[in-house]
């Protein structure tokens, strides 16, 4: 991931920069709209 983040430009990097984002995101609060939007959900409950 290193190398591909050194030899990208500036755009390539804020799409890296949002996707890790998005990750974090999920992963913290637990939540993913795409399975609202797919109505499927792993959750046992």
């Amino acid at each position: 991931m290193v190398a591909i983040d050194y030899a990208s430009n500036v755009s390539w990097d804020i799409l890296l920069l949002a996707v890790g984002c998005w990750g974090v995101l999920t992963s913290a609060f637990g939540f993913c709209p795409f399975y609202k939007l797919m109505g499927h959900s792993t959750c046992p409950i």
